[in-house]
């Protein structure tokens, strides 16, 4: 995604979330979160990276979940002098970059509060000139509720495509989870040649799904050449953080069966 005002290129990364259904205080999670993202734009240059993600570590608690999640960007960074006060009330780095700024210097010492008392912690590595990135840990607790495979599901061949390679592993993490097999390529040209070398086999993948905006050619043009070349046989999904509807006569044209909202990355 493109963030308008400041031409920010922001990810999002999503990897091997097992538990999905929790229990939490939302409003304080996303205080914590509204504070730490507000940072990384405010301190980012314009046309600068920032990337969140969020993964599920193993705990050795049956009720617990635990989660980490990690902002990063390639901003101006922090000294480690002011590093180690940085979670002190009303704490603001004495630097002629963020003299312009405004805020109270609030917002670190709230956003480890509440952390802590959910019994997390927030890790900072930081490196002037170069970016910081932000961990936090929480535990949430586990509904009762768990994923259930479909045994219609078991073992279909899925194709993912993606030219992020994270988003392409976290989706396939995803279908392993509910029982399908998956693969992926990093590119729409790389997906027509593989759906077309199993056709040739007979052994077509039962979907293939595809991010919307790729280098070279797009998920909708990736959709219409996969078509042209092996017919209706594989369905075809094409991921987007768009308004469906600004692709979907483009879509619905090219033969594309579903569009559905991209979890991994939002592009922009």
């Amino acid at each position: 995604m493109v963030l308008d005002e400041h031409k920010h290129n922001f990810d999002i990364h999503i990897n091997h979330i097992e538990h999905e259904d929790v229990c939490g205080d939302s409003l304080r999670i996303q205080q914590v979160f509204v504070n730490l993202m507000s940072n990384a734009i405010k301190y980012t240059p314009d046309g600068g990276n920032i990337i969140f993600s969020i993964e599920e570590k193993p705990n050795g608690f049956s009720e617990l979940g635990c989660y980490e999640f990690t902002i990063e960007d390639n901003g101006i960074g922090m000294s480690p002098e002011f590093q180690k006060i940085m979670f002190d009330p009303f704490s603001r780095a004495d630097d002629h970059r963020t003299t312009r700024v405004q805020g109270t210097g609030l917002g670190m010492a709230i956003s480890r509060n509440i952390v802590n008392l959910m019994n997390g912690n927030i890790k900072v590595d930081s490196t002037l000139h170069k970016g910081t990135r932000i961990t936090v840990t929480i535990y949430l607790e586990l509904q009762e509720k768990e994923k259930e495979q479909d045994e219609n599901l078991m073992n279909l061949p899925v194709l993912v495509v993606d030219d992020d390679k994270t988003c392409c592993e976290s989706t396939i993490a995803t279908l392993k989870e509910i029982g399908i097999t998956g693969e992926w390529v990093l590119s729409g040209r790389e997906a027509v040649e593989r759906c077309y070398a199993r056709h040739e086999l007979k052994n077509d993948y039962f979907a293939v799904i595809l991010d919307w905006k790729m280098p070279e050619i797009d998920g909708i043009e990736t959709a219409r050449q996969i078509r042209k070349r092996i017919g209706k046989e594989i369905t075809s999904i094409v991921l987007t953080s768009y308004e469906f509807s600004e692709i979907e006569e483009e879509a619905k044209a090219a033969g594309v069966d579903a569009l559905l909202q991209n979890r991994c990355s939002v592009p922009g």
